[in-house]
């Protein structure tokens, strides 16, 4: 059989549970922009041989070509060329052969690729539904799950009508309402739920695929898209998926389907059981030995959905510890601490006197039996603080980044990325000005990952402030060049200098660096964009980061650069890496590295370089305007003309335009030699004008005395 991606929104995806593709999964326009990934095919043969067929092209991405997300052909081994074969044991598919894949090429068991070298020998997929007409894949990737979801080669789904009704007996439902989102419906308020008849069944329908299945829960008046505050909790028990938030489970659609539950509870048929009996239980935090900066501390646990900043703590009397008490029903749970939602949380290591660990995860556990004020404990630690400013369960990790060689913007540096967080998880400070930027954290023993530093970050995804490090030893090309931080065991100081390795703080001189102009000429470009961009090996192809201006609307763009000496490949593209140059590469400025044509530089001074034409190593050739009539219908056409000058003015009559012809027509201005005479049957010469017989000096005089001697 051969397959294809399903040709609508949610065909891929990617989250960090599997069945959740809450991460990023496309949607209905993808599939125009990247229809060369959904008519790609995937061949399951009869003799158990597997093939991709990929046509003259695919969707390739930036580990394959250095050059952006793109339409283009297919790189090796990720070409179709693999001698590859499939197979199935129990829930689990197979492809055998360095190059075979389903869905995405980066995709394996345990990462995603950086490199087209490094591609597997083997990959195997977890089948979460298969029928004649449709076929879900699942793959666990080490940081989430990707999800593909296929059709039969030429075939489309049938959508079904999916009704949710939530009976709300035991809640006092909020101001906003009722809804149903998250997994497959989407955010906090995917799907708005009604119950106009007030009796507190809630309920609304959407149409889906056939085939769809994953998670999705119900929420009490969330406030928007993103608050999973709202939502009901159903740690616990057997309707949950403990691996995607404790969210519901939705079988694969193959009809229209009704499903009628209760708010936080499993019941199928719309009906609410007592709540449960619950105990106020109050959480305690001291943040006087927090270094960071603090906008709020939040609570964050299976009971409430692990939900970033919905449970925020208070410090009503000042005294750095913060508070929350939370009903809760008797049980089990697990849970930590947070600082503005997401932006920062404990790390454990596991083996802690208060934690507990899945294998995966490593939280705080609790039994609630009763009421109860937790003790107070420090900041990822089980214990009090102890006054000198350091938790008990941790060990000190100091950065220190030299920024001798940038000019450090006016948002500061930063420390992020990775084990730490988003663009600006830790403010570092350089109060005595001596250019080296410092902050020190407290972390669980045995914290290790990813990490970088940033310059001047806008905000916390402004990924486009970070130091670049591509191609140095210090960083992890698997990890986006970020720093690799070692397991750390002890209290530890790391010092270096912002774009380098250096291990002891210091900054190697920068190399010297010339400006050079870009320019290109957008007059002849007809497609509609937003930016133009300059995307080189110098920016690490960042795709909207260096962008090109035209003040003064001449549609000439240009960009300065300092670059240091040595060659450099480089393109215009425009809105990011949405459109591209595209060279064969037997242009003139063009040069073949490492398979891929793009344009060539030797830096070697200052520059200004050449205006030349998008996609071309020339100029812009300009057709000179010439003003005239351009309609060919008039008598004052000029062929020459380029534009129109209005003078168009008389039709064009055709016809005979002498007067002595038998046919002659007073009206014509555009003689088309239509003209006959009458010789009397007798005259077999027709320059004999005057009809005497012979052609003589008086025939020349007429026709001169009809039509003149100037021929304009």
């Amino acid at each position: 059989t051969q397959w294809q991606l399903y040709p609508g929104a949610g065909a891929l995806g990617v989250g960090p549970n599997q069945g959740d593709i809450g991460w990023w999964s496309n949607n209905d326009g993808d599939v125009a922009t990247r229809a060369c990934l959904f008519d790609d095919i995937y061949a399951f043969n009869a003799d158990g041989s597997f093939q991709n067929i990929l046509g003259d092209e695919t969707w390739v991405e930036g580990w394959q070509t250095g050059a952006g997300e793109m339409c283009g052909a297919p790189v090796a081994p990720h070409d179709g060329s693999a001698a590859a074969s499939w197979s199935v044991a129990g829930s689990e598919l197979t492809l055998d052969g360095v190059g075979a894949f389903m869905g995405l090429a980066k995709v394996f068991n345990g990462g995603e690729l950086g490199n087209p070298a490094d591609a597997p020998a083997s990959i195997t997929y977890t089948i979460e539904s298969l029928t004649d007409d449709a076929m879900t894949l699942d793959i666990h990737f080490g940081a989430g799950w990707w999800r593909f979801r296929f059709v039969p080669v030429g075939t489309e789904l049938s959508s079904y009508d999916l009704t949710l009704e939530v009976n709300t007996a035991n809640i006092e439902v909020g101001p906003n309402g009722m809804y149903a989102g998250g997994g497959v419906l989407g955010d906090a308020q995917a799907v708005a739920l009604s119950d106009d008849d007030g009796d507190g069944i809630w309920s609304g329908t959407v149409s889906l695929p056939e085939g769809t299945s994953g998670n999705y829960i119900f929420l009490n008046s969330p406030n928007d898209g993103g608050d999973w505050g709202a939502k009901e909790n159903l740690d616990g028990l057997e309707c949950s998926d403990p691996a995607n938030y404790n969210d519901r489970i939705l079988a694969p659609l193959t009809g229209n389907t009704t499903i009628s539950t209760c708010f936080g509870q499993c019941s199928t048929d719309g009906t609410c059981a007592a709540p449960a009996e619950t105990y106020d239980v109050t959480f305690q935090v001291d943040m006087s030995s927090y270094e960071g900066s603090i906008g709020t501390v939040n609570l964050n646990g299976n009971f409430n959905g692990w939900c970033g900043s919905c449970a925020e703590m208070t410090d009503a009397d000042g005294d750095g510890v913060y508070s929350l008490t939370v009903p809760l029903p008797a049980g089990s749970i697990e849970y930590k601490f947070t600082v503005d939602g997401w932006n920062n949380q404990e790390n454990f290591a596991g083996g802690e006197s208060c934690t507990v660990t899945d294998g995966t995860y490593v939280n705080r556990g609790y039994e609630v039996v009763g009421e109860a004020t937790l003790d107070v404990v420090c900041y990822n630690s089980c214990d009090a603080c102890d006054g000198s400013g350091g938790g008990g369960d941790t060990v000190s990790l100091t950065f220190n980044v030299n920024t001798a060689n940038i000019e450090v913007g006016p948002n500061g540096i930063y420390l992020g990325g990775g084990v730490f967080g988003d663009a600006q998880a830790y403010a570092m400070s350089d109060d005595d000005n001596d250019g080296v930027w410092t902050v020190t954290l407290e972390v669980a023993p045995g914290l290790s990952g990813n990490y970088i530093f940033l310059n001047s970050p806008n905000d916390g995804g402004d990924w486009g402030a970070k130091e670049n490090l591509a191609g140095l030893e210090c960083a992890d090309p698997t990890n986006f060049d970020d720093r690799i931080l070692a397991p750390v065991t002890e209290d530890t100081v790391l010092s270096t200098c912002f774009g380098q390795c250096s291990t002891d703080g210091s900054c190697a001189a920068p190399p010297a660096t010339y400006d050079v102009t870009f320019r290109v000429d957008m007059s002849t470009y007809e497609a509609g964009y937003g930016t133009v961009n300059l995307n080189g090996s110098f920016n690490g192809w960042c795709g909207g980061c260096t962008e090109m201006t035209d003040n003064d609307g001449d549609m000439v763009y240009e960009v300065t650069v300092a670059l240091a000496e040595g060659t450099f490949e480089y393109k215009f593209t425009l809105d990011g890496w949405t459109a591209q140059e595209e060279f064969d590469g037997s242009e003139a400025c063009v040069s073949t590295i490492d398979g891929y044509n793009n344009r060539s530089l030797d830096v070697a001074g200052e520059a200004v370089l050449d205006v030349v034409c998008w996609n071309s190593c020339e100029a812009c050739v300009v057709t000179p305007e010439v003003l005239g009539c351009t309609n060919p219908e008039f008598l004052e056409y000029n062929p020459y003309a380029t534009s129109d000058d209005g003078s168009c003015s008389n039709l064009l009559v055709p016809g005979c335009m002498y007067e002595n012809a038998t046919n002659y027509n007073p009206l014509a201005n555009d003689d088309d030699n239509s003209c006959e005479f009458e010789d009397g049957g007798n005259n077999d010469c027709p320059a004999d004008l005057d009809g005497d017989g012979a052609v003589t000096t008086s025939d020349l005089l007429s026709f001169l005395a009809e039509f003149g001697a100037s021929c304009s």
